[in-house]
């Protein structure tokens, strides 16, 4: 007499996967919901940017977008005694020209993660990012790292590489982590000699 055969066991991919369709979709909802309730937060309450240093303009970021970024390059790389900081190497608008060469979906990506975490704060610290002190700043960045919430650590991770990434390719940011430059000499591309 035959045995009956049993089903095969459920793949260790799929028995283990710590995400349903259900939860994914609730996040996705969240995410959203996150996303829109920033950006009507920026159109009806007034987004209003920070000052600005004389002749320091954005080319594509909004002046409240522009202003929050400049908040995170203060806090993310800040200057010292021996070192710049991003603020000192005009990160933010190394940023914003960057922004200038590619299309509007990275830009509208950028400036959807600027205002998540803007007024992200205001629901965590009652009040805006770029509106709150450096201690209460710190601590905002680090819960956003920490996030249970993708779209947060995503926003916060995306701008962090951006900061990061225009701060530390600029000679003068060298000195502050150590490192003395290439060892073969770089000369300038033939179409800027």
């Amino acid at each position: 007499m035959p045995r009956p055969h049993a089903p095969p066991p459920e793949p260790p991919a799929l028995r283990a996967h710590p995400i349903t369709r259900r939860g994914f979709l609730q996040r996705s909802a969240a995410a959203a919901a996150c996303l829109a309730g920033a950006g009507l937060l920026q159109a009806g309450c007034g987004g209003e940017a920070l000052p600005l240093p004389p002749g320091e303009h954005p080319l594509v970021l909004g002046l409240a977008d522009y202003g929050v970024l400049r908040a995170l390059c203060a806090r993310l790389v800040p200057g010292g005694p021996n070192h710049p900081g991003a603020i000192d190497l005009h990160v933010p608008l190394r940023v914003d020209r960057e922004l200038s060469f590619h299309g509007e979906r990275l830009r509208s990506d950028v400036r959807d993660a600027l205002r998540l975490i803007e007024w992200g704060a205001l629901l965590t610290r009652l009040q805006r990012f770029s509106r709150l002190d450096a201690r209460a700043q710190d601590a905002e960045l680090e819960a956003l790292a920490r996030s249970r919430l993708a779209v947060r650590r995503t926003a916060f991770q995306g701008v962090r590489f951006l900061v990061m990434f225009f701060h530390y390719t600029q000679d003068p940011a060298w000195a502050g982590i150590g490192y003395d430059g290439p060892w073969v000499a770089r000369r300038a591309p033939a179409a800027l000699a």
